[in-house]
């Protein structure tokens, strides 16, 4: 999104957004927050299938959009989810609207900068919730390992979500080894 231009960022809000709102916005009411955070839209749910439903239809709206319609580079959303504790508040400076704060809401944003674009990631928090969840929800989950979060947020075990018939895909990882012991042995050079 911050790499659109001035004119593609006013065809994102003027005629893609109001598109995209148009498959999820039967999803608000089924919410205790929905909220834009400037480009990030914020959505909290009781209803797992519900969360699913959002996740999925946000990310395939931006993978199958056609963006060289709207002569506008393409955007590849970074989807982050979490499940947790939080604080709701009527929010004075949005004239009352739900709104949310604290430490796993933090967390989510910053999962999302490490997320991979096209991509949704979450906590082990939220797999055990989805996981144990009484709805059917028919999700894989490839464990990521331990990822450093963004603003040095700590590490998290994450996983990747996908949906049963999309492959599963190598998420590469760089991990800090000591390869010495691994190359050959020198051979001695000779002075003469």
């Amino acid at each position: 999104f911050s790499k659109l231009s001035e004119p593609e960022i006013k065809i994102f809000y003027n005629e893609i957004l109001q598109e995209l709102a148009e498959k999820i916005i039967h999803l608000k009411k089924d919410t205790l927050v929905w909220n834009t955070w400037g480009d990030a839209l914020v959505a909290i749910f009781e209803d797992e299938a519900k969360v699913i439903e959002l996740i999925f239809s946000y990310r395939d709206f931006f993978k199958n959009y056609d963006f060289k319609a709207k002569n506008i580079n393409p955007i590849f959303p970074r989807i982050a989810g979490h499940f947790g504790r939080f604080e709701i508040i009527e929010d004075a400076l949005l004239g009352g609207v739900n709104n949310a704060f604290g430490q796993n809401i933090n967390t989510t944003a910053r999962i999302e900068p490490v997320t991979r674009p096209n991509e949704i990631y979450v906590t082990e928090d939220f797999k055990d919730r989805i996981e144990k969840s009484p709805n059917n929800i028919n999700i894989k989950f490839d464990e990521l390992g331990e990822v450093p979060l963004a603003k040095s947020f700590g590490t998290y075990n994450l996983f990747r979500v996908r949906k049963e018939d999309e492959e599963k895909k190598i998420i590469d990882r760089i991990v800090e080894q000591d390869l010495s012991k691994m190359l050959p042995e020198a051979e001695e050079i000779n002075q003469e």
